[in-house]
């Protein structure tokens, strides 16, 4: 069973950057905290998919 949450694209002036707060049931059971950082696309049929991104790419992609 697929369960589906809705929250909305915000933006930070100081760090000129996109985020969403994801809910904390959904942050609980996929496993991931506070400060992880996640890569998202949008598919096709306007569905979005979020992943977390592995700590040492993501140490990585900050050096590039």
């Amino acid at each position: 069973m697929h369960k589906t949450y809705e929250t909305t694209v915000e933006y930070n002036d100081d760090f000129q950057e996109y985020f969403v707060t994801l809910p904390e049931e959904l942050l609980e059971s996929v496993g991931w905290e506070e400060g992880d950082v996640v890569e998202w696309s949008v598919n096709k049929d306007g569905t979005i998919l979020v992943e977390r991104v592995d700590e040492e790419f993501a140490n990585d992609r900050e050096e590039d």
